[in-house]
């Protein structure tokens, strides 16, 4: 699907009668209780892009009757309504709205009024469920601040992580803290990125480790880092996680030492490339302490009285070293590897 939405995105932008081929089809995309959600909301952004530049009133003419109608719903949403197909339904009129948001104050505003007032508190899961879409278009071209929908977006964005995958709801998800991670970085963030790299779903999950680098490091992102991270089957998410790890900023000498300890661990497997990047990390956090640390956590797994006293005189050798921190790391793990650990 992601191919076949690019392919009309370059419609959308190259065509030049794109906006009234897309138009056409625009009553369908919303009210098909079938198509799938990214399926809407991609066709719609196409929409957006073919009459941002000239068509801005259509856009608004496109888009009104289903702000109104959601405008409707959230005054007086109706759990009943908001099931099975009329669920449906309703995920895919927020989904098309979205697509084509923002659209200024005047069009924007008395939505995000209407959803500060009902998803400030504890709200029904089906309605921020729809609410998602709508919230992170309006979040991504903000200014931060009390009453923006990017301080709405903080408070929903570890619910909305945490909804159930069937929902299809985590490329929103990754875009809500997209857009909060442009402001200064909190702990919420971090939560709802570490519960999305956890959770068995299809979303983007390149884009949710390179965003989970740029957040504020916290102890279950940088658990998440070092236990998944390095020795993710996709060899690029490895590195990013490496990236990320090796910019800590100030780490206290406990979490030096834990990352120490995992970064020779997963060395130890490591093919060239990833090893570089281990080298930076170890770079950035090799301190005499945490090297002594690592060194006693894994001599306690070793069995072997000689190749203990091997891997021990090794460490003793790494702790002791004056000189370029990454060129130790590289013959310390050399000798490791000799070592068949």
């Amino acid at each position: 699907m992601r191919i076949g939405l690019a392919v009309l995105s370059e419609v959308a932008t190259r065509c030049d009668d794109s906006f009234t081929l897309f138009s056409r089809h625009w009553d369908r995309i919303w009210s098909d209780s079938n198509l799938p959600l990214r399926l809407v909301i991609g066709f719609s952004r196409c929409i957006r892009a073919a009459g941002s530049a000239s068509n801005h009133v259509e856009l608004v003419r496109l888009a009104m009757p289903l702000r109104d109608d959601a405008l409707r719903q959230l005054q007086a949403w109706d759990p009943q309504y908001v099931s099975g197909k009329g669920r449906l339904l309703t995920e895919r009129r927020f989904s098309a709205l979205a697509g084509l948001m923002p659209l200024g104050p005047s069009f924007d505003d008395p939505l995000l009024q209407e959803l500060q007032a009902k998803l400030s508190g504890a709200s029904p899961e089906t309605m921020l469920a729809c609410a998602t879409p709508v919230l992170a278009a309006m979040a991504k071209q903000c200014d931060a601040g009390p009453s923006s929908p990017k301080a709405l977006a903080e408070k929903v964005c570890v619910a909305v992580a945490s909804l159930p995958a069937s929902l299809d709801l985590q490329d929103y998800a990754l875009d809500l803290c997209e857009a909060l991670l442009t402001a200064t970085p909190t702990p919420a963030v971090s939560h709802a990125l570490a519960a999305l790299a956890a959770a068995p779903c299809e979303s983007d999950t390149r884009r949710c480790y390179e965003l989970l680098g740029r957040s504020l490091v916290t102890e279950e992102t940088l658990q998440h880092l070092l236990q998944f991270g390095l020795v993710h089957e996709d060899a690029f998410i490895q590195r990013i996680s490496a990236e990320a790890l090796a910019r800590l900023p100030s780490p206290s000498e406990a979490v030096r030492a834990k990352v120490i300890g995992r970064v020779v661990e997963v060395a130890l497997g490591a093919d060239w490339l990833l090893l570089e990047k281990l080298a930076d990390v170890f770079t950035a956090c090799q301190t005499t302490f945490a090297t002594s640390h690592a060194a006693k956590d894994m001599l306690t797994r070793i069995e072997d009285p000689t190749k203990k006293v091997l891997v021990a005189k090794s460490f003793e050798a790494l702790c002791a070293e004056k000189g370029e921190k990454n060129v130790q790391f590289h013959a310390f793990m050399a000798e490791m590897r000799a070592l068949s650990l």
